[in-house]
């Protein structure tokens, strides 16, 4: 039974491999708040998880545990150590956890899914050709994302799903991505169309596959992408033996030739835009590198040696919000990355978090600088320093982070397993290791069964609680896109219970709890809205009460418990407050230390003030109010509401003169025949 069932484990673990390589770019579904990085997440930590319960029979079956060495093995274990020691003292534990809501990435839970599927492929991955097959399978899934994209470019929606019609519609949910891990599949298809064992249909396959995944890069026009697709294939070209590019030169020449054309056309924008006419190809809200470093070295300063957490560069973004960007049109805007992914992990996970990225960083470089020179090692080695680069230039997901994991688990194998001489495998450290059971051949079968379960039992639990905890957290997504569907068909007790259940199943998300605050008070305001008052019933008089109630509750949870530091959940905290005036007695008072304390958490934001300033205004505080709509002129000179609202105060005031000034400053600051104009006018 044995020798029949470790081969039928061996090949379920490749084409597991295989598929999740291939779904990886394209998986995402429409039954989550969040269709695309999210179930991209859940669908790793599934593999992972799937993998390693194989593994762990593989291990009992066979009494023994095999592992490629490398010298990332230990910075990769170093980094998920200081992720869990930068998340324990973390300014908001559940967004390290599990990562900003509606991200996901950077997150512990991200980085030890990485760690371990990396861990688990080095292990099972033996052969070249599963390597190559696992690369091949990566590239036609990135195809397939291109394809996709570029067919939702030209207006076209097969699927008939409305969220598809979109122009820069990418089932990688981001258009940044898409063109990051294209670039990456041209590195990767250019490996395998030089691989001397390729067929002619199958270059021809790669070469629509270049061709396709380069007008997808070239469609999105980002920089790091560009970067990426350029640094991969001149490193690669610059290690290839040039004699052995001869039987296939003037096929990549003409190759070449028709890629270089294509992308500087569609790199201009008015030449792309115009193949469709009247539509222009957005692209990603990105915040600046100044503003960036600005916020990176705040939070360093404050968190120098573990950072504030993974995943909580968005509360850093609101505390150390620069000045400067009141100037710009991105004031109004809350970022939640940075300019680059190297910024956001000093800024989340310090000094040690610094210095383990920039070890891993190091010790991939002297990995690669053992590759083979043959086609597949040399664009694994132009794809993870291009990726490397990426990083430095731009913001990464869970798409990019799992990808490069992947990258790294696939160069260790292929080394591994290549035909390197000894002395080169011993100076890159990249040798399997194999933990044997028996000793002196005198072990017993129950001694060497009890340090086989010392090493598969831990898989087994990982896998059995992860499946557990995972089926929580993806089901409490699904009840959280149910509530949203049962708001659009106007079913409040629906809503309701999809979202109380949402937060039954998961308990630890401040947006659930932040929605279900919103739709009680929305349920409880309709109720008091569908009936004169004297004429409810005591039924919908308490059904208001309870309500309201528990949208208070469930504010006061966001704020005291979940995310403490957040200052849109103190926001929305006031402005529930501000609801009740006059429902109760001092729901003013609430309202404004709600609005101070998110003042406090985001002092350098002109709209908290003008938020302040409206409460004191509805509560006839004049004086108080005129303060804080003087602090948001003062933040944000050319706030037009705020002038306006400072020359209501003033009239208020009956100062007619600094009134009138504020109104003709208001006047000239919003577009002229407008219906602001004309307010003002």
């Amino acid at each position: 039974m044995k020798n029949n069932l470790l081969p039928a484990i061996n090949k379920a673990l490749v084409y597991l491999v295989l598929a999740f390589a291939f779904l990886l770019p394209v998986f995402h579904l429409p039954i989550t708040v969040e269709f695309f990085e999210f179930n991209k997440l859940a669908l790793s930590v599934v593999a992972t998880l799937v993998l390693l319960a194989l593994w762990g029979v593989k291990i009992l079956m066979e009494g023994k545990v095999e592992l490629a060495k490398s010298p990332i093995n230990l910075p990769i274990l170093g980094i998920v150590v200081a992720n869990l020691a930068s998340g324990y003292f973390s300014i908001n534990k559940s967004a390290s956890v599990l990562g900003p809501f509606g991200r996901w990435a950077p997150s512990i839970l991200l980085i030890t899914t990485g760690a371990l599927l990396y861990f688990a492929l080095i292990s099972n991955i033996k052969s070249k050709e599963t390597v190559r097959n696992v690369i091949f399978a990566l590239v036609l899934g990135t195809t397939l994302s291109s394809l996709v994209m570029i067919v939702a470019f030209f207006g076209l929606n097969p699927s008939g799903l409305s969220y598809w019609s979109a122009i820069n519609f990418t089932t990688t949910g981001s258009s940044l991505y898409a063109a990051t891990i294209a670039a990456l599949a041209v590195i990767l298809g250019l490996g395998l169309y030089t691989e001397g064992g390729a067929k002619k249909t199958g270059r021809v396959v790669l070469s629509v596959t270049m061709l396709l995944n380069l007008v997808t890069v070239a469609l999105v026009s980002s920089l790091a992408p560009w970067i990426l697709l350029i640094l991969g294939v001149l490193v690669f070209f610059a290690s290839y033996p040039l004699e052995n590019l001869k039987p296939v030169k003037r096929q990549l020449n003409m190759l070449f030739a028709i890629m270089i054309v294509l992308g500087a056309l569609l790199s201009v924008p008015s030449l792309r835009n115009s193949l469709r006419p009247g539509t222009d190809y957005p692209s990603e809200v990105k915040l600046g590198l100044r503003p960036s470093w600005i916020v990176t070295t705040s939070s360093l300063r404050d968190f120098p040696i573990l950072g504030s957490g993974p995943g909580t560069f968005y509360l850093d973004f609101s505390h150390y919000r620069p000045l400067s960007l009141n100037a710009t049109t991105q004031w109004n805007l809350r970022f939640d990355k940075p300019y680059s992914e190297l910024l956001n992990v000093m800024a989340t996970l310090g000094l040690v978090g610094f210095v383990l990225y920039i070890a891993l960083g190091l010790r991939i470089m002297r990995l690669l600088k053992y590759s083979e020179p043959t086609g597949l090692g040399l664009a694994l080695k132009g794809a993870i320093l291009g990726l490397l680069a990426f990083m430095l230039l731009s913001h990464a997901g869970v798409l990019v982070y799992l990808t490069l994991f992947i990258l790294l688990a696939l160069v260790v194998s292929y080394m591994e397993s290549g035909s390197l001489s000894e002395s080169i495998l011993s100076a890159a450290v990249v040798e399997r290791a194999v933990i044997s059971f028996s000793t002196s051949g005198k072990t017993t079968s129950v001694t060497t069964r009890t340090v086989a379960y010392m090493f598969a039992l831990p898989l087994f639990l990982v896998t059995g609680f992860g499946l557990y905890f995972g089926y929580r957290v993806y089901a409490g997504e699904v009840m959280m896109r149910r509530s949203i569907t049962a708001a659009r068909n106007n079913s409040a007790s629906d809503l309701l219970a999809y979202q109380r259940r949402a937060i039954l199943l998961n308990p630890y998300v401040s947006a659930y709890h932040s929605s279900f605050a919103q739709t009680n008070f929305v349920v409880a305001n309709a109720i008091a809205g569908s009936k004169p008052a004297d004429q409810l019933t005591q039924e919908e008089r308490d059904s208001i009460q309870r309500l309201i109630a528990g949208s208070v509750q469930e504010a006061r949870i966001v704020t005291e418990i979940l995310d403490r530091t957040n200052p849109a959940a103190w926001e929305q905290r006031g402005r529930i407050y501000a609801l009740l005036n006059g429902v109760a007695k001092d729901a003013t008072s609430w309202s404004a230390a709600s609005y101070t304390r998110a003042i406090e958490l985001d002092p350098t934001n002109p709209f908290l003030r003008l938020r302040l300033g409206g409460v004191y205004f509805g509560a006839r505080d004049f004086a108080t109010a005129e303060r804080h709509f003087r602090s948001a002129v003062s933040l944000k000179p050319d706030y037009a509401n705020a002038h306006y609202n400072l020359a209501e105060t003033l009239k208020e005031l009956k100062r007619y003169p600094e009134s009138l000034t504020q109104y003709e400053i208001a006047m000239r600051l919003v577009e002229n025949g407008s219906e602001d104009f004309k307010k003002v006018e």
